[in-house]
């Protein structure tokens, strides 16, 4: 950080953002006021894939750990969105799109 001064404002945007927006809310956290910071932990996500590209003595090796490593981040998430819709049978606003 003492390099790239712009790494401490990323940080401190998610920090802000996060204790603002999460910590100091009334529960339930308010997560539509992190939204803020998205990009900025987009931003945070990449850092370590971008230093697998970078490594060029691994040769090929580093695109399959990539591919690997996005295969795992994608099956994750998918994942979690069928954990939390398997509750959901009735889906109304598909009801009300017919309607239409």
């Amino acid at each position: 950080m003492r390099r790239d001064p712009e790494w401490l404002i990323v940080h401190a945007v998610v920090l802000a953002s996060f204790f603002v927006g999460v910590v100091l809310t009334i529960p339930p956290p308010a997560f539509h006021r992190f939204s803020v910071a998205f990009p900025f932990v987009t931003i945070l996500l990449v850092l370590p894939l971008d230093w697998l590209m970078s490594q060029e003595h691994w040769g090929a090796f580093r695109h399959v750990v990539l591919a690997l490593a996005l295969g795992a981040f994608i099956a994750g998430n998918l994942l979690s969105f069928r954990a939390a819709t398997r509750g959901e049978s009735d889906y109304e606003d598909l009801r009300l799109a017919r309607l239409g």
